[in-house]
């Protein structure tokens, strides 16, 4: 695996888990960033790993709550929503066979 592709999944699980504990301590995340949106549009964008986008399918969600740029998190939650259910269908094809 290239080096690059280790930073962007580790800065995904870094994000997601920062994103879990600010959620769960009921910590507000701010109004003005929109890097949740864009990091669901390109996490769904990586359908190429596997389960990569049902990570940015959560964070297009949570951006979808918590923060004004409405439209870029349903960007992201629509290509990392069509490539989820691509790989739930898959594993359940494989399960099933």
């Amino acid at each position: 695996m290239d080096p690059s592709w280790g930073v962007i999944i580790g800065s995904a699980i870094g994000t997601l888990v920062l994103t879990i504990v600010s959620v769960i301590k009921g910590m507000d995340v701010k109004h003005e960033t929109k890097g949740y949106a864009i990091a669901s549009i390109i996490l769904g964008s990586l359908f190429i790993i596997p389960f990569v986008c049902f990570v940015g399918l959560l964070l297009g969600v949570i951006s979808y709550r918590k923060t004004e740029w409405k439209k870029l998190s349903i960007v992201g939650i629509v290509i990392s929503g069509i490539f989820s259910l691509m790989y739930f269908l898959l594993i359940l094809a494989k399960l099933t066979s």
